[in-house]
């Protein structure tokens, strides 16, 4: 199987597991497996998956700069839902 078959795999399964949030939770975990698949989550089509990278990139506090930098871009995305849960997202680190 190759790299980009296993990554939409794997971002499909946590669109999938919006519910619970099982994965994300687990994911958020690790920082730079985390960070490297928002990343990739940005250009991946299913909203479901975005908005939850969106929320849990607050999770990842060793990088705050990198969080911040992804956090805005999912502020940009063009589904509304993901938006707010990225400027909510802002709001959290910056403590307001």
């Amino acid at each position: 199987m190759d790299m980009v078959k296993t990554l939409n795999n794997l971002l499909y399964l946590i669109a999938r597991d919006n519910e619970c949030e099982t994965i994300i939770d687990k994911l958020s975990e690790r920082s730079s497996s985390f960070l490297f698949l928002a990343e990739e989550a940005l250009r991946y089509s299913d909203n479901d998956a975005r908005w939850q990278f969106a929320h849990y990139l607050i999770q990842v506090k060793d990088q705050k700069t990198k969080v911040i930098e992804l956090i805005k871009k999912y502020s940009e995305d063009y589904v509304e839902y993901v938006r707010r849960r990225a400027l909510a997202a802002l709001r959290i680190i910056n403590g307001k």
